[in-house]
């Protein structure tokens, strides 16, 4: 399994720590990975969007391409 984590702004450290430890506890293989520019999304099982400021990470996530990736995704 492959998790995402959109990671373009503030801290996901985390986010990024406690996937690692479920996977973990759970016995699972997977690796957790910090998406910050597109091209990345579509090769996920999965995608976090970290809570926070929603205006700006939507506008980051469009400036750098994610959005459109996470709409076909």
């Amino acid at each position: 399994m492959k998790i995402g984590v959109i990671a373009i702004q503030g801290d996901v450290e985390e986010h990024i720590k406690a996937f690692k430890a479920t996977l973990a506890e759970r016995g699972e293989s997977g690796e957790v990975i910090r998406i910050k520019h597109r091209g990345i999304v579509g090769s996920c099982d999965a995608i976090v969007i970290p809570g926070g400021e929603s205006t700006t990470i939507g506008r980051l996530m469009e400036r750098e391409g994610i959005t459109e990736e996470l709409k076909d995704a």
